[in-house]
């Protein structure tokens, strides 16, 4: 089979294509808009962007948009840690699993966060118990 099976069908000129464009798809050559900067390029096959820098700076770009948001950036009174507790010295830690005292790998109680009066460590599940919203068994 001699050429390719798409060789009678016409080509969709770009939008807002400029003037050199238009004078290479009169020729035959199959143009297309660069998914990431826009460029006009020559496709190959399906290809969407016109550089693998490109290629990569779309992909980079998703990933940002579709990653969960860090804690950095959540507010410390809405954040809720994994809450830890000294086998030894009975002390409560925000996300620190070992004791900077005892250097003993604490327990973990569960989620909590720190008082913003006081500053005491203190586990959810504890209270809402004291609220009489939730039965500690």
């Amino acid at each position: 089979m001699t050429g390719s099976r798409y060789q009678g069908r016409p080509q969709r000129p770009l939008v807002n294509a400029p003037a050199d464009d238009l004078a290479t798809l009169r020729a035959g050559v199959s143009l297309a808009r660069c998914a990431a900067c826009g460029r006009s390029f020559q496709r190959g096959g399906r290809a969407r962007f016109c550089s693998q820098r490109c290629r990569q700076r779309a992909h980079r770009g998703r990933l940002s948009e579709t990653a969960v948001k860090d804690l950095s950036t959540t507010p410390a009174k809405a954040r809720t840690l994994s809450v830890y507790e000294c086998g030894r010295c009975q002390e409560r830690y925000l996300d620190e699993q070992q004791c900077p005292g005892c250097y003993v790998f604490g327990r973990l109680l569960g989620y909590g966060l720190a008082c913003p009066a006081c500053g005491d460590v203190n586990v959810l599940n504890e209270l809402l118990a004291e609220l009489g919203l939730l039965e500690l068994s």
